[in-house]
């Protein structure tokens, strides 16, 4: 069984790339021109180094890319054909990409070409190729620009493939979003303000309080169809970018009431829970139950475990505070909160009356993580002194000043799922 991504493989990578671009050229009618030529030529030594089966999957991608400009004529629907779309849909559960897209090629001529591309589309985004899904879902657009779901596929996959572009794209839709379906407008809303969180639009301010209105008006025809399964969905990522829209704008009090709202579609949701616990935490014990609650749901995020370690530690439950530090250090997170929980984990263990070179090596890995911790330093020097108890001995961070700290992390951090 094949589950994971097709191949990290430079030389194949670059296959498909130039296999990509050399077919756009064809699309176009270039096929011999200098800049098609220039592709082939790069592709030769790539291409020796491939094995059979790499060499296998560009030939059949090629083929698929071959199809999007080849008319063919639609044939019925037969039980053999009905077969083998079955067996590509469990080859695609099992993660046999290769096996489904070979299963597709098949039943090509029985399938309506919109939804064999959106197919196509689906199976090398789950096995990892962004590019090609990003084409496969932008033909599916093309062929039915009115179906909003194919619309939303191509622009998450473009924002993989080609940021840039997709941030284009999405502003020109924001710009007409009146006119655009509500669940397309909620994407692209995404990808704009996350080029906003990473710096991509030189004045922040305005593009958040330029998103405000286009998002309040669209969480409105959001919300007059929640029984669609995709509008429920679209309604959740528009609540959330309103909430972090306003939060970026320190306005905390109309940020909290959409995270709010959010939980009362998906109470038991992990971003809107972490994001609110976060923009409370240090002004409302809310905030230590959102994050109580999260771990309750089973937190995927480092942050409800970094906060609540913090939370428990500086209300003296040492071994809550020990044990939420070492359930976080399993997680991904930066060097800087690795350090910090490290260097809880020390105080805590000290405290716990922890054997010393247990203690004094905690500290040492806090201060190998992040040579820049100087508390964590500072602290190893109180444990060297002889400090271990009681609490106020330690250096410890006030509340506020961890939420300041880690809430830019946070936001740029930015990866939560919505599906309804």
């Amino acid at each position: 069984m094949q589950t994971s991504k097709l191949t990290l493989n430079p030389n194949y990578i670059a296959m498909v790339r130039g296999t990509i671009a050399l077919h756009t050229l064809i699309a176009e009618g270039k096929d011999d021109s200098p800049e098609a030529d220039a592709i082939r030529d790069a592709t030769d030594a790539p291409w020796e180094t491939l094995s059979e089966i790499e060499r296998e999957r560009v030939r059949g991608l090629s083929e698929d890319l071959y199809s999007l400009t080849d008319s063919v004529t639609q044939k019925p629907m037969n039980d053999q054909a009905i077969s083998q779309i079955l067996g590509a849909v469990e080859a695609r559960r099992q993660g046999n990409w290769d096996r489904a897209l070979e299963l597709m090629r098949h039943v090509a001529p029985y399938v309506d070409p919109a939804i064999l591309s959106f197919q196509r589309g689906a199976i090398w985004r789950e096995a990892g190729e962004m590019e090609a899904a990003t084409v496969f879902f932008g033909y599916s657009h093309r062929l039915q620009p009115e179906n909003p779901s194919f619309w939303a596929l191509y622009l998450d996959a473009l924002d993989f493939a080609n940021p840039d572009e997709a941030k284009q794209h999405s502003t020109k839709i924001l710009e007409s979003a009146e006119k655009t379906p509500p669940t397309v407008v909620a994407r692209a809303a995404d990808i704009v303000f996350k080029a906003i969180r990473e710096g991509k639009n030189a004045n922040s301010i305005y593009g958040y309080q330029q998103l405000i209105p286009v998002l309040s008006d669209n969480l409105e025809r959001l919300e007059n169809d929640l029984s669609d399964g995709e509008h429920r969905s679209a309604t959740m990522l528009n609540l959330y970018l309103l909430g972090a829209t306003h939060a970026s704008l320190h306005q905390s009090q109309i940020a909290e009431k959409y995270y709010s709202r959010g939980l009362e579609l998906a109470p038991a949701h992990e971003g809107f829970l972490v994001a609110r616990g976060m923009l409370l935490y240090g002004y409302s014990e809310r905030a230590v139950l959102d994050f109580e609650a999260t771990l309750r749901v089973g937190a995927s995020l480092v942050w409800p475990f970094y906060f609540l370690a913090h939370h428990y530690l500086v209300n003296e439950q040492f071994d809550e505070s020990r044990r939420l530090c070492e359930r976080a250090l399993e997680l991904n997170s930066s060097t800087s909160v690795r350090s910090e929980l490290y260097e809880w984990l020390a105080i805590t263990q000290a405290i716990l009356r922890f054997p010393q070179e247990i203690v004094r090596t905690t500290f040492e890995q806090a201060i190998r993580t992040d040579p820049n911790n100087d508390r964590a330093k500072r602290n190893r020097r109180l444990f060297e002194a002889g400090h271990f108890h009681p609490l106020k001995e330690w250096e410890t961070p006030a509340s506020i000043a961890v939420r300041n700290a880690r809430t830019l992390e946070h936001r740029q951090e930015y990866s939560f799922s919505f599906a309804a």
